[in-house]
Formats: C-alpha cells, sequence, structure tokens
C-alpha cells in the first residue's frame, strides 16, 4: 500500500510517501511562500523522485487541523481533491495527535500549538489515557491539568514558545528537540500506526478549528486572511 501524506497546517509545508513497509521520502520545506504555491510542486517533486505515479496511490493522508486556518484549508482541500479524483480514502489525523504520534513515546505527553492570544491548542494523553482532551484555552490550564504528571514531555511549537513557562510550572518536564516539535508529513504514518487516524472518503474529510477564526468572531464571517 502507497500513501501520499500531506501537512499544511503551519507555518512550514510537508509531503511524504510510504509504502507497507517502510518511509520512502519526504520533502519538508519551511520558507516564505504560500502553501498554496509550495504544495502542489512538492506533491508533484516527491512523486517524481520517487518514480511513482500518482494512479499507483492507494490513500492519501493529511493533518487536519487545528492550525493555520487558512494552511489547513488548503491541506484538506487538496487532500480531498486528489482523493476523489484518483478514487482513494483518506486518512485524517488531528495535529495534535500527529504530533503526539511523531514523539514516539508511549509515557506522557502534551501536544501544543500556539494558538496566539496567550492560548494554546493542547492535548495530553498517558498512554491510552486521555489526560486533556483536544481544547483551545490558556496554557495554565492546561499546565494545571498535567502539574503532577512525572517526566511530562512537551511538544509542538507551543512547548517552544513557552518552554520558560513550562519549566517553571514543571521542573521535570522533557521536551522534544525543537526541529521536531512541528509537525510533519511523516507523523500521519506514525498516527496511522497507533490508530490515531480516521480514514474515511473525500466527501466526510473536514477541516478541525477548535474554535472560530478571527473573521469569525469579529464579522461572523468565513476566515480570509493567511
Amino acid at each position: 500500500m502507497k500513501v501520499l501524506a500531506m501537512d499544511t497546517t503551519g507555518e512550514p509545508v510537508s509531503c511524504a510517501l510510504a509504502d507497507a513497509r517502510h518511509l520512502i521520502g519526504e520533502l519538508y520545506l519551511h520558507v516564505r511562500q504560500k502553501h498554496s504555491v509550495t504544495l502542489m510542486p512538492a506533491v508533484d517533486d516527491i512523486l517524481k523522485l520517487a518514480g511513482i505515479e500518482a494512479s499507483d496511490l492507494d490513500a492519501i493522508g493529511v493533518v487536519r487541523g487545528p492550525g493555520s486556518f487558512t494552511g489547513v484549508r488548503i491541506g484538506v482541500a487538496t487532500a480531498a481533491g486528489m482523493a476523489y479524483g484518483l478514487g482513494i480514502p483518506v486518512w485524517s489525523v488531528s495535529t495534535l495527535d500527529a504530533l503526539i504520534a511523531g514523539t514516539h513515546d508511549r509515557a506522557a505527553v502534551c501536544a501544543l500549538l500556539d494558538a496566539r492570544r496567550e492560548e494554546v491548542y493542547a492535548k495530553a494523553v498517558s498512554g491510552e489515557e486521555v489526560l486533556v482532551e483536544e481544547e483551545a484555552g490558556p496554557l495554565a490550564d492546561v499546565l494545571e491539568a498535567v502539574r503532577d504528571i512525572p517526566h511530562m514531555l512537551f511538544t509542538g511549537d507551543g512547548a517552544v514558545r513557552y518552554r520558560e513557562e513550562i519549566r517553571n510550572a514543571m521542573p521535570d518536564a522533557r521536551f522534544m528537540p525543537e526541529e521536531l516539535s512541528r509537525c510533519r508529513a511523516s507523523f500521519v504514518f506514525s498516527a496511522i500506526a497507533r490508530g490515531l487516524a480516521v480514514k474515511e472518503t473525500f466527501d466526510t474529510l473536514e477541516a478541525v478549528y477548535i474554535r472560530p477564526s478571527q473573521a469569525e468572531r469579529v464579522h461572523g464571517s468565513p476566515d480570509t486572511c493567511p
């Protein structure tokens, strides 16, 4: 089974190929150009470099959010369009679950994404137990919920930004290296292996934002900002 995965939920854009045995390759770009400009050329390049035709794919994988509103929409729309055109299913995974799976840690993990305005998107697990359900809110609330968990591993760009605050609240906290704390397409395969991804079709795939965009909050209209 060959799967093409993509992630556009944050500043980087990435796509990755895997089969039933191993990761074939991944392209990861952290550049100034918009995802709408870089995603499809990256997809075309990785397929060409791997010598794989789009028609050879058995499924599409995508990180469905939360994250950048525009980025999430681009990734989900592209995945849905490819799945429809090729007549194949989609494996979708939340950004927070992808980050948790990407740590390859079965102990206590807390994924944090910077949600701006001094808030984070967060989810925390310990083994199969969910300590903090996927939510958006103040970092202090998340830390209060996991404060008594020893050696909690933090990941995500929120963990990078708020490392000092986390350290002050939880001195024994552990952190993923900064270069591995941003979501990437290859994490989708780890999420599939751990049962954190959902297999669906192009017409059931939906973006996950958790909270309304700024435009929706202010004007009651869809977000149009990058």
